[in-house]
C-alpha cells in the first residue's frame, strides 16, 4: 500500500537563522512521501532562498499573519495529511510516520514538545504544558507542531484568519464543534526555540498562556458547574 502523502507548511518571515534546520528535520525524517511548502512573508532576508533549496516556496511581499500564511500554504497541499510547523521548531526524526499512524478523517492534534533551552524554569514550564494536554485540561499545539486531516481542515475552512493571537486553540475548538478528535501524540516530539519568552521574559509570556487556558476552562462544559455558567459544547 502507498504512503499516504503529507505536506508540512511552515510560515516564515525573516527566519534565515532557523528556517535551514527546521526544514533539516522534515528532510530527515524515517518517512518518505513528504512535500514541504514555506509560506515567506513579509521577509526582508534570505529565508525565501534558503528555503528554494529543500521545499517548494511561496513568497508574498506583505506579513500575512500566521494564520493567513498557514491557509496559503494548505491552497496548493496535495497531501492528505497537514503538519504545520513553525520556523524555529524542529521535529523528531519518527514524527511524521507517527502522525500518520494516527490521523484519521476526522483527527487533528499536536506532539510532546521540548524546549531548545534547556533552563530548569523552561523545561518546568513546558513540563506543565504537556501534562495539561496528556490530562485533556487543554486541547492546542506543543513544539511549534499541529497537524489535521485534510478533510477536517477543509470542512472548518481553515485557520481564522482574522485572529492575531490563540488561533491554534480556535482550530481546535471549532474542529471539535464538527466532531474532530483531538489527539496528542506522547512517542512522537517537536523542539521549539525560546526566544519570544527570552525577549519578553518567561512569566509575562506564561501569565498570558494562564490567562487564555483560565477563559478556556470557563467554557469547558466539565466545569460549568464550578461557575454557574453554560457555554458552547465545543469549547
Amino acid at each position: 500500500m502507498k504512503e499516504p502523502l503529507v505536506s508540512v507548511i511552515i510560515p516564515a518571515s525573516n527566519e534565515e537563522n532557523y528556517i535551514k534546520r527546521a526544514l533539516k528535520s522534515v528532510k530527515d525524517q524515517d518517512y518518505s512521501n513528504i512535500e514541504i511548502i514555506v509560506v515567506v512573508n513579509g521577509s526582508k532576508d534570505k529565508t525565501a532562498e534558503i528555503a528554494s533549496i529543500f521545499s517548494k516556496v511561496l513568497v508574498f511581499p506583505e506579513r500575512l499573519g500566521a494564520s493567513r500564511a498557514r491557509n496559503e500554504g494548505a491552497k496548493i497541499a496535495k497531501g492528505e495529511i497537514l503538519i504545520f510547523l513553525d520556523a524555529d521548531s524542529v521535529k523528531s526524526k519518527e514524527l511524521v510516520r507517527i502522525v500518520v499512524g494516527a490521523t484519521l478523517p476526522h483527527t487533528f492534534g499536536t506532539v510532546w514538545g521540548y524546549s531548545e533551552n534547556k533552563a530548569l524554569k523552561y523545561r518546568i514550564f513546558y513540563l506543565l504544558k504537556n501534562l495539561s494536554h496528556f490530562f485533556k485540561l487543554y486541547r492546542g499545539v506543543m513544539g511549534g507542531v499541529m497537524f489535521s486531516h485534510k478533510n477536517l481542515f477543509i470542512s472548518i475552512n481553515g485557520f481564522d484568519e482574522r485572529m492575531i493571537s490563540d488561533e491554534l486553540h480556535d482550530f481546535s475548538r471549532r474542529a471539535r464543534s464538527v466532531g474532530g478528535q483531538h489527539v496528542f501524540l506522547k512517542k512522537a516530539h517537536a523542539t521549539t526555540s525560546m526566544r519570544r519568552f527570552e525577549r519578553k521574559g518567561l512569566f509575562p509570556m506564561f501569565f498570558y498562556w494562564v490567562k487564555l487556558r483560565y477563559f478556556y476552562l470557563l467554557r469547558n462544559p466539565k466545569l460549568q458547574g464550578l461557575f454557574g455558567q453554560k457555554y458552547d459544547q465545543a469549547d
